[in-house]
Parts: structure tokens; sequence; C-alpha cells
């Protein structure tokens, strides 16, 4: 993976001549100019997926037309689905939704809420308990009952709960 991903970014900064942002190194961004205006193209990589904003088709197709010398590529069209997110695109309104239903609806059956949002499990604790370090696991006894059910799975669903807070539902 890390050797791909070295061989991939080299192609797209020496060979397409992407800049690689400091602050996200997984986005390129491609400028060129057309006439008095700059057209951007911005590439988002993950592992070997691509997501594809761009300002014109010329750019979009220079852009394929370089992958493509370089490496084979499937152009599987709009973005619809992507990390667990639904992405729904109106070229009208030039609006886009994200969701993430399905994820939602896969973390309610996993934790055993169901479709109802009725709760069918207890909690790993008794429900009010606060936490302290003191509390903390420190014995390899201790360390491997937490690796345990329900705590291991309890960790689980803090981080799907963490991840919708960074992606869709801030809300939460």
């Amino acid at each position: 993976s890390y050797l791909f991903q070295k061989h991939f970014s080299r192609i797209l900064m020496q060979e397409l001549g992407m800049e690689r942002l400091k602050e996200d190194p997984s986005i390129y961004v491609m400028k060129r100019k057309r006439g008095q205006r700059e057209v951007m193209l911005i590439a988002c990589v993950y592992v070997d997926d691509i997501v594809v904003a761009y300002g014109d088709d010329a750019i979009r197709a220079e852009f394929q037309r370089g992958l493509e010398s370089h490496i084979g590529i499937k152009d599987i069209g709009r973005l619809k689905y992507c990390l667990g997110m639904h992405v729904e695109q109106n070229p009208t309104t030039f609006s886009v939704s994200v969701t993430q239903t399905g994820f939602i609806r896969e973390l309610l059956m996993r934790t055993g809420f169901g479709e109802d949002g009725v709760r069918a499990r207890k909690t790993p604790g008794p429900p009010g308990q606060h936490l302290k370090m003191a509390d903390c696991p420190t014995t390899a006894e201790e360390k491997a009952e937490m690796a345990r059910e329900p705590y291991s799975q309890y960790r689980s669903v803090v981080g799907s709960l963490m991840y919708l807070t960074g992606a869709t539902r801030p809300d939460i």
C-alpha cells in the first residue's frame, strides 16, 4: 500500500503537474489557465479510489488521459457512494447532499437498537456512572477483560459515532 501511494503520488505530481496540499496529503490540485481565468481540478485520494471535482470538462479529460497513460483506471461516473456516505448531486441547482443513512441503520442494528430505535441490550456499565482515570485497567487481567464483550463493542460504537460527527452528523 505504501509503495503504491508513493508511486501514485509521483505520477500525480511529476507526470501530471499537480500540487499536493501540505494541510492534507491525500488532496492534489491541478491548475490550468483558460484565457483570463484559472481552472482547477481537485483530486481526493483514498487508497486506490479518487474523488474528483473540476472546473471544466477539458481539465477533467486531461487528468483522465494523464492517469490512463500511466496506470489502468476505471471511471465509474458521478460520485454516489464513498466511505460510508451516500452522495446526491443536483446539476440544476449545483447542490450536493451527503447522508450516512445506511451506516447509521447498520450501527443501530449492530448495537441492538434495531430499525425502530428501541434498545434491546444493556449498556456495559450502570447508567449515570462517571469514570475517572483511576478506573482505567492496569493489570494484564483487567486489560484482557476490557478486550472482551461488551467493552470491545462499546469502543467500536464510540468510534463509529465519532466518525459520524466528523463526517455528516456534527449535531450528535
